[in-house]
């Protein structure tokens, strides 16, 4: 493995870089950029000369300012949505960056998807490649409270990703971070509709109108969101007449077995995804977004079909004003850290 750092560009008067570990036989080759702490890319390589790209890139930093899709991005300071874009800790109420109508997604206009991260470590030894960027988000960021450090480690080793996350802040705050990458086992040469999909989750939440979580939990048996032994996306589209867009609450969490098994007929690739994270974000976009890459036109995948899927490792939504949810509440002296890793592998 071999790293090569290049300049991508600047953005508010600060360079911004391409990371790239590469690969000297088989395995995966990845690129990250320290805007958004993004992963830009990861494809898979085999000895065969055969390479299989499985998130989606883009192609300059020009694209990644314009997508309104936070491709591969870092989302903080809390993933997904919450309601009314408020809370409170103790008496005192909290307003912040309404991004959505009446809610705030994302950690808000200018989360931590839209920042400039530091390059703090970068480094291979053997077939193994460590990143590791920081960032600095001050009081009152987005509306929300406290100096919040926030470090995000990549590793890859040999066809394994993994990406942790570390926070420590001055004030009581709410965190909630995860990865967005867009997943295609089949290269972005089809949709994901045939990807099968195995899910270590037995409840999903509820949400109203605008996608905000309401506070109930509904038993996924029976279900579109039951995968627990497994379904493809299709089936489970076609049951529920939507994308899928949905929170769903694992039953189990850790690092000993996989929480999501991932499977693509046509491409025979499998994905297992081991989280620290107590649910999953699973996401079926069918829009087409207007910031491509032009090697991956998406016009090729049929009108109708989804062209990825995104499984968000996070917290429950809406935490912050749910009481029986799982708190997200960091405290000072406290530190967040959460793990996921990613596996590849063909049978």
């Amino acid at each position: 493995m071999k790293i090569n750092i290049a300049q991508w560009g600047s953005f508010k008067g600060k360079d911004i870089l391409r990371i790239e570990a590469e690969p000297t036989g088989a395995g995966l080759r990845a690129v990250f950029s320290n805007f958004g702490a993004t992963l830009v890319s990861l494809e898979l390589r085999f000895d065969s000369g055969e390479s299989i790209p499985v998130v989606y890139p883009l192609n300059s930093l020009q694209q990644y300012l314009l997508a309104d899709y936070y491709p591969g991005a870092i989302i903080g300071r809390f993933a997904n949505r919450i309601g009314g874009a408020t809370f409170k800790i103790g008496e005192k109420r909290y307003f912040l960056s309404e991004n959505g109508p009446g809610y705030s997604l994302h950690g808000g206009d200018e989360g931590l998807s839209h920042k400039v991260w530091q390059l703090k470590e970068a480094y291979s030894h053997g077939n193994e490649a460590f990143i590791r960027l920081d960032l600095f988000s001050p009081d009152g960021d987005q509306g929300y409270p406290g100096n919040l450090s926030v470090e995000v480690c990549y590793r890859v080793v040999g066809f394994r990703f993994s990406v942790s996350y570390e926070a420590q802040s001055d004030q009581p705050t709410h965190v909630n971070l995860t990865t967005h990458g867009y997943f295609n086992l089949s290269g972005f040469r089809t949709g994901v509709h045939q990807h099968t999909l195995k899910l270590k989750a037995d409840k999903f939440l509820a949400v109203d109108d605008h996608i905000v979580a309401t506070g109930e939990l509904i038993e996924a048996e029976g279900t579109p969101l039951d995968f627990r032994k497994g379904m493809s996306l299709a089936e489970g589209m076609q049951r529920l007449g939507s994308i899928y867009n949905h929170c769903l609450v694992l039953t189990q969490t850790g690092m000993q077995e996989p929480a999501a098994e991932i499977f693509s007929p046509d491409s025979n690739m499998h994905m297992n995804i081991f989280t620290t994270q107590p649910a999953f974000q699973l996401y079926t976009p069918v829009e087409r977004p207007l910031q491509q890459h032009p090697s991956f036109p998406l016009s090729r995948i049929a009108t109708g079909q989804p062209w990825a899927f995104c499984l968000e490792p996070q917290h429950l939504p809406n935490s912050p004003n749910i009481p029986l949810f799982p708190s997200t509440l960091l405290l000072p002296g406290e530190k967040y850290s959460h793990n996921t890793v990613f596996e590849f592998f063909k049978k």
